[in-house]
C-alpha cells in the first residue's frame, strides 16, 4: 500500500476517539494527489529549500527540548512554530503522524494500531520515553522527521554524518520507510503533558 493510502487509513484512525465529523475521504484522497502533481512539485520544492529546512535548523539549534526520543514533543512544537509564520504555516499543512519507521528493514518501535490506542487511552504522562514513532507529513506526503536521526545515533544503530532533520519520499527511500498509523495533530497533548513541550 503507498504512503498516500496509507496515510487516508491513518487519518481514519482518528475515529475511535473522535466524536466530531469526519471529512470525506474520497475528497480527501482527491485532494492529496492533488498535491503531489507535476504542475505543484516546484512550489513544494520551493517550501521545502526556502522555508521548512531553514526553520528546522534553526529549530534544532535553539530547542529547549531533547532531541533523542522525544519525537512527539519536538513534531509538535516545530509544527507549532510552521503554523505561526505568516502567509506560510496558514497555507500549506503538515500534520503530525503516528507510526513506525523502518531503518534498512528493521522495524524500530513495533508499534501497532492497537498499541497507539492503550497510549492514548491512558492519557498523558511526564517525560515517559514512547513505544512510537511521530513525524511530520506535508500535503503532498512528504515527511519530515527531526529527531529519528539523534534517536538512531542514541541507541547506537546509526554513524551518519548529520542529526537534522530527515527529509524522506516514498519515491527514493533510501535506508528508510515510514509506516504511518494515525494523523493526529494533538498527539503529542495526548499522551504528554503539554506544559513540558512548549514550543521555543
Amino acid at each position: 500500500m503507498s504512503y498516500l493510502e496509507q496515510f487516508i487509513e491513518s487519518m481514519r484512525f482518528l475515529e475511535f476517539f473522535q466524536s466530531d465529523s469526519m471529512p470525506d475521504f474520497t475528497e480527501v484522497r482527491r485532494a492529496l494527489l492533488g498535491f503531489q502533481s507535476a504542475e505543484n512539485e516546484p512550489m513544494y520544492r520551493g517550501l521545502l529549500e526556502e522555508v521548512l529546512l531553514p526553520l528546522g535548523a534553526a529549530f534544532l539549534a535553539n530547542s529547549p527540548l531533547k532531541v533523542a526520543n522525544s519525537c512527539h514533543s519536538v513534531s509538535h512544537a516545530y509544527r507549532h512554530n510552521f503554523r505561526n509564520l505568516p502567509g506560510v504555516g496558514d497555507v500549506f499543512e503538515l500534520a503530525v503522524t503516528v507510526g513506525n519507521i523502518y531503518y534498512r528493514g528493521e522495524n524500530i518501535y513495533q508499534a501497532s494500531r492497537d498499541s497507539i490506542r492503550d497510549l492514548i487511552m491512558q492519557g498523558p504522562r511526564d517525560g515517559e520515553d514512547l513505544p512510537v514513532h511521530v513525524w511530520l507529513t506535508l500535503e503532498d506526503m512528504t515527511v519530515l522527521d527531526l529527531t529519528i536521526l539523534a534517536s538512531l545515533r542514541h541507541r547506537g544503530q546509526y554513524e551518519g554524518p548529520s542529526e537534522g532533520m530527515l527529509v524522506w519520499r516514498e519515491n527514493d527511500p533510501g535506508d528508510f520507510l515510514f509506516e504511518p498509523l494515525l494523523v493526529d495533530n494533538l498527539f503529542a497533548t495526548r499522551v504528554d503533558n503539554v506544559t513540558l513541550i512548549q514550543p521555543y
